[in-house]
């Protein structure tokens, strides 16, 4: 835990550090943020399953329970390095750069944004999936072209995201709810079915997912991805916690929209995570497909803590900060097989001899 506890340390000093310009920050958040990414060793739930194919691709062995795409990244890194952790170091190059390229666009506040996608999770749960993140980073950079309305380009970038994990192509559909203003309460109608249609989850998987996307039905219907749901302490913290976030910011929209035009995609895409939040806690594959969504109140939170009065914002930080140290310490990095981290030294003392 402690390399996590430095972590997080040197990013708040960062963020407290008063630099002219915020690009070097995002520069030192990336480069911290990837090499401990990407010199982690046997973290994760995922780590050694790739691990090993990373070896069996470069033998020859068939490989076809992963994306091909990712079976040619395996193959050409390979030719190159014999060591399988250049894999976990250039998987994690792709995700971090993306997202902090992104938070460095479009972020509010840059470093609040940035401490968010460390203890909201989504950082950790990039050592776990780490193909889906780098579908994710890449759906996160696509926004752009939704607010230069470039639907080519978007298409295109969504398809790249679909080769590394083909659940990328559930973001296709956002780029038509851009523009998309509805009044407060049409939002909480909304809000509330999104809610309710977990009841019909059973519906959903038998009848509609079959013709939405069938290779992840055929994938994943005979095992627990369908059966079983997420039940941990997080999740329902999760939930409740961005189902407060998203009421407030639905009766504070107005103001919201005057400090930030874009934070009208990032409360539809928010809205949207709900659901599948929801639907996740009865099934495993479905709250996968929600981190596609709920990733982005890590913009939507700074902008709703700017609408608020000046002399109010002092008491948001400091509450929220206390609620994210204790979430991230007590509930998230327990999960996942994160802790104790490792580091690959014989890996490190090779590159350095």
């Amino acid at each position: 835990m402690g390399v996590y506890i430095v972590l997080l340390g040197i990013i708040l000093l960062i963020a407290c550090i008063p630099f002219k310009i915020d690009k070097i920050k995002c520069v030192i958040y990336f480069l911290i943020l990837w090499a401990v990414s990407g010199l982690r060793y046997g973290i994760g739930t995922d780590y050694n399953n790739f691990s090993e194919m990373f070896y069996k691709i470069q033998s020859g062995a068939k490989v076809k329970e992963v994306e091909i795409t990712f079976v040619y990244l395996n193959e050409f890194l390979g030719k190159y390095y014999k060591s399988s952790q250049v894999l976990f170091i250039i998987t994690s190059l792709i995700t971090i750069s993306l997202i902090v390229k992104s938070i460095y666009d479009y972020s509010i506040n840059r470093n609040l944004s940035i401490i968010l996608f460390i203890t909201l999770g989504y950082y950790q749960g990039s050592f776990n999936g780490f193909r889906q993140y780098i579908a994710i980073a890449i759906c996160m950079y696509s926004i752009r072209y939704i607010f230069n309305k470039n639907l080519f380009k978007y298409i295109i970038a969504i398809l790249i995201g679909s080769l590394f994990h083909s659940s990328a192509l559930v973001f296709i559909p956002i780029y038509f709810v851009n523009k998309i203003k509805i009044s407060k309460k049409v939002y909480m109608i909304i809000l509330a079915i999104f809610i309710g249609v977990s009841n019909a989850y059973n519906f959903i998987i038998e009848i509609l997912l079959p013709k939405i996307s069938p290779y992840y039905f055929n994938k994943y219907s005979d095992s627990n991805f369908f059966s079983l749901g997420v039940n941990g302490k997080a999740e329902y913290i999760y939930f409740l916690c961005f189902l407060l976030i998203l009421i407030i910011s639905i009766f504070k929209i107005d103001i919201i929209r005057k400090i930030d035009e874009k934070s009208q995609i990032y409360l539809n895409l928010c809205i949207i995570s709900i659901l599948f939040i929801a639907l996740g806690f009865k099934s495993q594959l479905l709250f996968r497909i929600s981190l596609y969504f709920s990733i982005y109140f890590i913009f939507l939170i700074p902008t709703l803590i700017i609408s608020f009065k000046v002399k109010l914002r002092p008491i948001l930080y400091t509450l929220l900060s206390l609620f994210l140290m204790f979430f991230f310490f007590t509930v998230l990095i327990s999960r996942d097989q994160v802790i104790p981290y490792k580091i690959n030294e014989s890996f490190v003392e090779e590159i350095l001899s």
